[in-house]
Parts: structure tokens; sequence; C-alpha cells
């Protein structure tokens, strides 16, 4: 059985910020709930502690995993069980050469990754992995890395 091999790109530039509204307020009602984990933790353990359930809930997401590279790829947090038991860590290697987020439904799971940009010397990828996740949440899941990135920056 052959499957079809698809993946979609999106950088921040590319948000159509006017052209749906309605989709986009549920992802800013959760940056905002993300900004109060912010005010109430104060350290990125907790943090992630409190956000990854609530991201999970917002994407339909079964797992949610963050991703470091040190140089080697080190596996930072993570929420939910594993739908696949390969990471492609070439394909953390192009998102983070592109400096955009990416849907693939190239593994037995369909994933959404998305670069987080904190600094230099900084190197680290969100995953959402779930059999809902559609690469219509492309947009919606590159304006909560964003914004997770600039939390991660602060805490």
């Amino acid at each position: 059985m052959s499957q079809t091999v698809s993946s979609r790109w999106m950088s921040w530039r590319g948000l159509r910020w006017n052209s749906d509204l309605d989709q986009m307020g549920s992802i800013v009602q959760f940056c905002d709930r993300m900004l109060q984990f912010l005010c109430e933790t104060s350290t990125s353990e907790d943090f992630l502690k409190q956000l990854l359930p609530e991201m999970a809930t917002e994407f339909s997401a079964q797992r949610i995993c963050i991703w470091e590279r040190t140089p080697k790829w080190e596996l930072l947090t993570e929420l939910g069980r594993a739908g696949s038991n390969e990471t492609d860590f070439r394909q953390f290697e192009e998102i983070l050469d592109r400096g955009e987020a990416c849907f693939s439904s190239q593994g037995s799971v369909p994933a959404l990754m998305v670069p987080l940009e904190i600094g230099a010397g900084t190197s680290l990828v969100l995953v959402m992995e779930g059999s809902r996740i559609d690469s219509n949440m492309l947009e919606s899941a590159v304006a909560c890395g964003r914004f997770l990135a600039h939390c991660l920056h602060l805490i």
C-alpha cells in the first residue's frame, strides 16, 4: 500500500492575520493563557508542565514534545505517547535552516513541527503529533510557536 507524502511550510511573515479572524481568535486566547502561565511560574519546567496539556487540548494532539539540538538532538520535554518510533532529525534540520514550521504526513502520525527561535546558540523544535492534526493548523502552530519561544526566552 503506497502512502502519499506531503509537506506544507509556513513562516511568521506568511500568516494571514486579517483573513480568518475567527480561527485566529482561539489562538489569541490560547496565547493569552500562555502569558498567564508565564506570570504564574518561575522555571521553564513548571511553565511547560502547565502549558503542554493546554496545548495538547488546543491542537487535539496526542503527543507534544520539544527537541533541542546540543549539537545532537535531545528530547527536552514531552507530554503524551509517541505515535511513531522514528524521529526524523533531518526534517528538524531543514525546519531550522528554513526558519519555517512544517506540517508533515510522512510518518505514521501527522505532525506539526515548529522552530522555536529563542536566541543565539539555542536550537529548539516543537513537535505536535496526532491523528487529528492537519495542515489547516499550520498557521495556528506558527503563531503559538513564536509566542512560546518568546515566553521561554523570558523565563
